[in-house]
């Protein structure tokens, strides 16, 4: 009976150790890279709120704005043609992450992958399918006399 409560202090420790390692960081934390790379990856520019909540205190009073300046050179860069086919080629979702200015260009190659895609799909349908019906039927079960019978 003693040692499920001791058990449950020792994870309490535990987790509340966990949850403060963080925050020193965010005081020396470089958020023009933190930008960038959240950018880089598709998400939302609302992951610094994330950050905010973490950091509590220690967040410097000019994180957000290097946090800004990070996001919008990754952005410049993940919101192209070239990207664009890429995430569509993959079959990923369509992040909404790219402004107005670059979205047209991203939505360009966004549709070009996903084309090319579906008729890599396709071509690999039909090629199953053809060899479906081209393989000789080796069951015993197609035309010819039984092998068993009296005739």
């Amino acid at each position: 009976m003693l040692k499920m409560p001791t058990l449950l202090l020792v994870v309490f420790n535990l987790c509340a150790c966990a949850g403060t390692i963080k925050e020193p960081d965010c005081a020396t934390k470089d958020w023009i890279s933190v930008g960038y790379d959240t950018a880089k990856k598709g998400k939302s520019i609302r992951t610094f709120d994330e950050y905010t909540k973490m950091c509590s205190s220690n967040l410097s009073p000019s994180a957000k704005e290097a946090y800004i300046d990070g996001y919008t050179k990754g952005v410049i860069e993940y919101c192209t043609f070239d990207n664009g086919y890429k995430i569509g080629s993959t079959g990923r979702t369509i992040p909404n992450i790219c402004p107005h200015e670059l979205r047209q260009e991203f939505l360009k190659g966004y549709k070009k992958g996903s084309f090319d895609l579906s008729e890599k799909i396709r071509v690999m349908k039909g090629e199953a399918e053809n060899e479906k019906f081209d393989k000789p039927d080796t069951s015993g079960g197609g035309g010819g006399e039984p092998k068993n019978s009296p005739l």
